[in-house]
């Protein structure tokens, strides 16, 4: 095969080849493969860079079991690993989770041969359901096991121009343990329903069915992502004064059932909706959806911050009504809207917060978990285990944030410090972290660059800003100041950032026409904490899947006093 060969491989050879099948996330297929040619040997990969990687499979044993099912799927007959010994040299460096150790050197514990691990114990148990469900396709019960394989693998096809999403990584594979321990009995069963030597029971079969329906019943439900929040200034509606804020909140929808529904519905709940959420009732009806594609969708809203006076954020729920059978699956998201108020009296940034009051308040409870793949799976909201309070004000020159939150790790966080900040799979790790998203919004619609902080316990701050919504991070100096207070497990802190850090540059001279600094009327805004000792991230808005996401936030609309 090559350049000079045109036909590249000889048709009537086609059987001769070992062809890489799609992943758990891959892009749909452009041509089927021709009819007359036979099919070549498949085989997977699990090696690839990007949203092919492991996806945790050397951290749980539904990850490696998902493989095997994939495999089957795909019409695979075997898998490619990394290298089965560890990348470390020795027992004492922290593992990486995305390893798939078979074996340990024997030297780490005085013997002289290799040790198998925990992880190859998983992979055996893959071989068996492997060959359970080759035994299956013998037998003749292919089409009973095919659904099977579907629902615990749960791949994602990504379309011809649909963007790839490391966050997608979350909707494959199956977070429900009750389905992975209830499904080798179910097995078992469909084996020893037909084959050789084996006279169907009709009965038993009609029972086996309706316990592989009611299996599989909970695990094909769509799958809904929160990941879009577009904020802009609206209008008040007549007899209204004051700034109103419209909403454009997006989602990510999942289909792994093969009954690709039609005619679906979505539309926020009038019983679960935050103060100052004014909606539209009447459900939004939006397109089929495809087995294994993610279809962004979207609903609108519109608030009023003056009726938004409290510092606890309701969750607001969505809820998806199937076409197929009439099934809702509802979502909960937390979309804060809050105000800032322009400050009279001077402020001292020195991390005790003694400046602040209620009527500054942010937030005043636990933030909220960024993503997992069991709590994306079974729509759960989760919070976090400590509480949070956040304030902010702004005057001419800068705009206030305060903080006190807790989980610091007592006695640890300042014995070292580095001045840039270490990201896992776009979440901040291995220390103690706030981190902080914001953009200006102007009344016309036109936006600031958005604006990212990290600060420390130490007090180290990084910065980094996008100019473009699709840009990369870049660092730069934009002069915040910062300052913290350590008392064991809480940690006080407050932030100036420069208003020339925020703004729009362009919009100075039409501003200085008007004889007033240029301010925007709204800040898109998001707080994140990453707690050293749990490894557990939360978030202001959310949830999220990292804490440089900038696609979904809250909002904070500045306020003159009164």
């Amino acid at each position: 095969a090559g350049n000079n060969n045109n036909n590249l491989i000889d048709p009537t050879t086609t059987g001769r080849l070992n062809t890489v099948a799609p992943g758990l996330i891959s892009e749909s297929a452009l041509r089927q493969w021709p009819a007359n040619l036979d099919r070549p040997k498949n085989w997977l990969r699990t090696d690839l860079s990007g949203l092919i990687p492991y996806t945790g499979a050397g951290g749980d044993e539904a990850d490696v079991r998902v493989w095997a099912f994939a495999a089957f799927l795909r019409n695979a007959d075997s898998i490619q690993w990394d290298a089965c010994l560890p990348a470390e040299k020795d027992p004492q460096t922290p593992a990486d989770p995305n390893e798939l150790v078979w074996f340990y050197p024997g030297s780490w514990f005085g013997v002289d041969q290799p040790v198998p691990t925990v992880q190859i114990k998983w992979l055996r148990r893959a071989q068996q359901d492997f060959e359970y469900l080759q035994l299956a396709k013998q037998r003749g019960t292919q089409l009973n096991v095919l659904p099977i394989a579907r629902l615990l693998a749960k791949p994602v096809e990504i379309q011809p121009g649909q963007a790839p999403d490391p966050t997608y990584g979350l909707l494959i594979g199956t977070a429900n343990r009750k389905a992975w321990s209830d499904l080798k009995p179910i097995l078992t069963q469909i084996l020893q329903s037909r084959g050789p030597g084996i006279t169907p029971d009709e009965n038993a079969i009609s029972d086996l069915n309706q316990r592989t329906l009611r299996w599989m019943e909970p695990l094909e439900k769509p799958v809904i992502l929160p990941r879009r929040t577009e904020w802009n200034v609206g209008t008040p509606p007549p007899g209204e004064t004051g700034t109103w804020v419209n909403l454009r909140l997006g989602f990510d929808l999942y289909n792994a059932s093969d009954t690709t529904p039609d005619q679906n519905l979505l539309s926020y709940d009038p019983t679960h909706l935050s103060p100052g959420w004014i909606i539209q009732p009447q459900p939004v009806q939006i397109p089929k959806l495809s087995m294994y594609q993610v279809a962004p969708q979207g609903l609108s809203a519109r608030l009023d911050p003056a009726r938004v006076n409290v510092a606890v954020h309701a969750p607001v729920r969505i809820n998806f009504k199937s076409g197929f059978n009439g099934a809702t699956t509802p979502l909960d998201v937390v979309v804060p809207m809050t105000r800032s108020v322009r400050r009279r009296a001077p402020l001292v940034i020195n991390g005790s917060l003694d400046d602040w009051v209620s009527d500054d308040g942010l937030q005043g409870g636990p933030l909220v978990k960024l993503m997992s793949r069991p709590a994306v799976q079974s729509h759960t909201l989760e919070y976090s285990n400590t509480r949070s309070e956040l304030f902010s004000s702004w005057g001419d020159d800068d705009w206030y944030l305060a903080f006190r939150v807790e989980g610091l790790s007592p006695g640890k966080s300042v014995l070292a410090a580095r001045n840039f900040v270490e990201y896992q799979n776009g979440r901040a790790w291995g220390e103690d972290v706030c981190e902080v998203i914001m953009q200006a919004v102007y009344e016309d619609g036109t936006t600031g660059p958005l604006v990212y902080v990290a600060v420390k316990p130490g007090g180290n701050v990084w910065v980094e800003r996008k100019m473009k919504p699709n840009g990369e991070w870049q660092t730069f100096a934009a002069g915040v100041r910062y300052a913290a207070t350590l008392q064991q497990s809480i940690w006080r802190g407050e932030v100036a950032v420069p208003w020339p850090a925020l703004i729009n540059p362009d919009k100075t001279d039409s501003f200085a026409a008007q004889g007033k600094p240029n301010l925007p009327t709204l800040l898109k805004f998001n707080f994140i904490q990453h707690k050293r000792d749990s490894g557990e991230s939360a978030s202001w808005a959310g949830p999220i899947d990292g804490g440089r996401d900038d696609g979904f936030t809250g909002v904070v609309v500045l306020k003159e006093p009164e």
